[in-house]
């Protein structure tokens, strides 16, 4: 069943905008109630269905009048803001003039919830947690937050005949070992730590089969079953335990897409394609090996930076010496990057691989200073080409005026011979001429 053509004509038209206020890193409150006062269709309903620990509205969109109930939910972890977009895209899209036609399509057949932000406080403060300091996510039996005694009141009263629970994942998981980047890991939660095979979840599995054949179209290869491990606390299996069809859907991102408007538009289209599927009564049975063949989820298959091929010098033994990859895993908001992973990393990609052939690692040393000082950038480079990596600035203050990063420390904590895993993601890169690459906090600097 493919994609109805005014779907793909707004779409088109969508992430052709250049002023598009939604393409950004996060999605904030103020971008629900944006959408929400835009409203103007009367075919669209509005309710606060509750308020957060802050008091923040939490806001239902229904619209539609028909027997079949749909409801999805999103940002329920407060730094996962994809689906958000996602579901702010439905509701323009269905109070847009195209929209209204294709609404006309479905709308006496099935009647639609969206949940657009579950965690406000959360998305406020760009946390995972909610106001408490708590993941509302693992809340599903204690219900000690508002906002998860709000999602359970409207899993027990809408009584849906299928459920979005919609997330994001980090951006070092892919479609198998190996594979490509994972852009959307879909899961059909487990009633039960039996992983019961109940004919809600094996129709969980069959929507998610028919999807995963609309969107691979889209995205082939970059498509994954997440993880189905039973989670007595989490919301997906409370639902699934409650026989209601339920799609956990994970967004991801690739290389040049950091605002993940991939998945962003991924998400509107499995949405929209579960209303074709439901509208057309299209058949279901079989689906769900579309769903089984999917591949593994395989967190870290991706990585940020790969160092390969370092040459490891022991000059107390020179039959020590021995070739290793460095991996790193890279927060450009950290104060302390640490190195992932030493050796064999041939089976892990990068989004960033450096060809070490001919380059030797160094510790680097720590430079003191005798007094307070100002450092330029020519003077750093110099120290830098030195091997000095990093600064003991306890007793004197430092004004660094090279634009470059810096890393104050007086432990370095890797030797000439191994680069030790979970310490500092500074150290050098060296030729037989000198110093080359600088990595300092995970940042890499060309001497």
């Amino acid at each position: 069943m493919q994609t109805h053509l005014l779907v793909q004509s707004y779409l088109q038209d969508l992430y052709a905008k250049k002023n598009d206020p939604l393409r950004k890193a996060h999605i904030y409150p103020d971008d629900v109630e944006a959408c929400i006062s835009n409203i103007g269709a009367g075919y669209i309903s509005h309710t606060v269905v509750g308020h957060s620990y802050e008091s923040r509205p939490i806001h239902l969109i229904s619209m539609g009048t028909g027997d079949f109930r749909i409801f999805a939910w999103s940002q329920m972890h407060g730094d996962e803001p994809t689906a958000t977009a996602s579901l702010i895209d439905f509701i323009e899209f269905v109070d847009s003039k195209t929209g209204r036609e294709w609404f006309q399509l479905w709308k006496d057949k099935i009647t639609l919830y969206l949940l657009p932000m579950l965690n406000p406080d959360g998305a406020a403060a760009n946390t995972r947690e909610n106001a408490q300091g708590m993941d509302i996510n693992r809340d599903a039996k204690a219900l000690q937050t508002p906002e998860g005694v709000v999602l359970n009141r409207l899993i027990s009263s809408l009584q849906a005949n299928l459920a979005f629970n919609l997330h994001d994942q980090n951006r070092h998981y892919t479609a198998g070992i190996g594979g490509k980047e994972t852009l959307l890991a879909v899961m059909a939660p487990p009633p039960d730590e039996n992983k019961t095979l109940t004919s809600a979840r094996l129709a969980s599995m069959q929507y998610i089969g028919s999807i995963v054949c609309e969107l691979t179209d889209y995205i082939e290869g970059k498509i994954a079953r997440y993880d189905d491990s039973y989670s007595y606390r989490s919301f997906g299996d409370f639902t699934a335990s409650q026989n209601i069809p339920c799609m956990l859907i994970e967004s991801g991102t690739e290389k040049d897409d950091p605002f993940r408007q991939q998945a962003r538009k991924l998400n509107f289209l499995a949405l929209s394609h579960a209303t074709q599927i439901v509208a057309k009564k299209a058949p279901l049975d079989g689906k769900e090996k579309h769903y089984h063949n999917l591949p593994d989820n395989e967190e870290y298959g991706v990585i940020d930076v790969i160092f390969r091929g370092v040459n490891f010098f022991n000059d107390n033994d020179p039959t020590k010496s021995y070739l290793a990859d460095i991996g790193l895993i890279v927060d450009e908001n950290s104060a302390d990057n640490r190195v992932f992973a030493v050796g064999d990393l041939s089976r892990t990609r990068a989004y960033r691989e450096i060809n070490c052939q001919g380059l030797h690692f160094v510790p680097g040393k720590t430079y003191q200073f005798a007094k307070q000082a100002t450092l330029k950038k020519q003077a750093y480079l110099s120290l830098l080409k030195d091997g000095y990596l990093c600064f003991d600035n306890e007793s004197h203050e430092l004004n660094n005026q090279s634009c470059l990063p810096m890393v104050f420390s007086s432990n370095i904590e890797h030797s000439e011979c191994c680069c030790k895993v979970n310490a500092s993601a500074t150290f050098g890169l060296a030729s037989s001429t000198g110093m080359k690459l600088a990595v300092i906090n995970a940042h890499i600097v060309e001497c």
